[in-house]
C-alpha cells in the first residue's frame, strides 16, 4: 500500500473538478474525527410535518393545531431553522376579527406575536367578515440539545366568539425543520 502526504491538492488551471480514484472506487476512508464537507451553515437534515385536519376554536386560549414535527440534532451547537405555512380561516359577525398562531419547542413558547396577532382584520360596519389565508413563519432556533425535539403550533382566537380555524376545508399546512451546522 502506498501513502501520499501533501499539504494541498488543487485542480489544474481552467478546471473546477477534482476526481479521486477511478469509476470502480467504492469507499474513501477518512481519519477519525474528520468528515468531508464539514463547515458552518450546512444543512444536515430536513424533516417535514403536514396536516389537513381542521381544528376550530371560538374561545380564547391556545390549543394544538395538529401541525408538528420532531428532529434530533446531531450536535448541541447546531441550530434548527423552522419554516411554517399554516392555512387558516377567521370569521365574525362584527367589525373586528382575529387570531394568533404561536410556535413551541416541546412545551416552551419560542415565537408568539401576542401583541400584534398573526391573523387580524378590522372592517367598518356590522356585517359578517371572514378571511381565508396562510400564516407563514420562519424562525431560527438554538435548542442546545442532542435529544429529540418536537416543534408544533398552537392557535387562539383574538376574542371569544371569533371563529378561528386552521386547515379549514381540509387545506394543507406544513412545518419544515432544517438542522444547520453550527
Amino acid at each position: 500500500m502506498s501513502k501520499l502526504e501533501t499539504n494541498t491538492i488543487d485542480t489544474i488551471s481552467g478546471s473546477n473538478t477534482l476526481t479521486l480514484g477511478s469509476s470502480n472506487l467504492s469507499t474513501i476512508n477518512m481519519a477519525s474525527g474528520v468528515s468531508p464537507g464539514t463547515g458552518m451553515g450546512k444543512i444536515l437534515q430536513v424533516i417535514q410535518g403536514t396536516t389537513s385536519t381542521q381544528v376550530a376554536t371560538t374561545s380564547v386560549g391556545y390549543v394544538d393545531t395538529g401541525l408538528s414535527a420532531s428532529i434530533t440534532p446531531s450536535s448541541s451547537s447546531n441550530k434548527i431553522l423552522i419554516l411554517v405555512q399554516q392555512s387558516f380561516r377567521i370569521f365574525q359577525n362584527s367589525a373586528i376579527v382575529g387570531g394568533n398562531i404561536k410556535l413551541l419547542r416541546d412545551t416552551t413558547d419560542i415565537y408568539n406575536e401576542t401583541n400584534d396577532f398573526g391573523a387580524y382584520m378590522r372592517a367598518d360596519g356590522s356585517s359578517a367578515i371572514q378571511q381565508y389565508n396562510s400564516y407563514c413563519l420562519n424562525y431560527l432556533d438554538s435548542p442546545s440539545s442532542t435529544s429529540s425535539i418536537t416543534y408544533k403550533t398552537q392557535q387562539t382566537p383574538y376574542q371569544s366568539g371569533d371563529e378561528f380555524y386552521t386547515q379549514p376545508s381540509s387545506m394543507d399546512s406544513s412545518i419544515i425543520l432544517m438542522e444547520v451546522s453550527g
